[in-house]
């Protein structure tokens, strides 16, 4: 419960979930700070592919479970692209999706 006097980060409200957010991260909702931050384009420009993703490795934190690193190997299938512009990193094609379950393809 946010503190009714203070408008710090740590106790400000949560606002807006996406609901694959919260879907995916087993009802969390969020960091409010760090979903209104900058998001690259890919209208800023052409993406310049630097090769093959193998492997992704994260940090999260899920509702109930606290922070947890997961690290997701890539099959040899369909590998997606790693890729760049002026604006930012993309992770582009490949034969995969994001579920309830994780990265699955």
């Amino acid at each position: 419960m946010p503190c009714p006097r203070c408008s710090c980060p740590a106790c400000a409200p949560k606002r807006n979930p996406h609901p694959a957010y919260v879907r995916t991260h087993w009802g969390d909702e969020g960091d409010w700070e760090k979903r209104k931050s900058a998001v690259p384009s890919v209208q800023a420009g052409p993406l310049i592919v630097l090769g093959e993703l193998v492997r992704v490795d994260y940090r999260t934190v899920k509702a109930g479970d606290g922070e947890s690193v997961y690290f997701h190997h890539f099959g040899p299938r369909a590998l997606p692209w790693l890729a760049f512009n002026g604006s930012g990193l993309f992770i582009a094609g490949g034969g995969y999706r994001v579920t309830t379950r994780g990265i699955v393809g």
